[in-house]
């Protein structure tokens, strides 16, 4: 079962990434946001460095939050499957819904 959930996650962590890199240059020019997983957000990389998800400013990680929002919803359309804003916004990530 451990396996099958690996590779399950292993699926959907690349096509959910890849989309997350296309909405990043909008807000966050030249970062890359490397996700955990268990697909919470675990390090922004930028020109200054590596800087840790937990270090980000409470403003930021509401940003990369609904950026990784988007980038979900898009590899769930582009899979065929229905998305609403309630799922998108209040659902998907688990580590975010914590902090709040």
């Amino acid at each position: 079962m451990a396996k099958e959930l690996k590779e399950t996650k292993d699926l959907l962590i690349k096509p959910i990434s890849d989309a997350l890199q296309s909405y990043l240059p909008i807000l966050f020019p030249g970062t890359v946001l490397n996700l955990a997983d268990d697909f919470c957000m675990k390090e922004v990389k930028r020109n200054a460095g590596i800087e840790p998800y937990s270090q980000l400013s409470m403003g930021t990680r509401e940003q990369l939050a609904i950026i990784l929002r988007l980038a979900l919803a898009d590899v769930l359309v582009e899979n065929g499957m229905p998305v609403t804003v309630v799922e998108v916004v209040l659902y998907f990530h688990r580590c975010f819904f914590h902090i709040l």
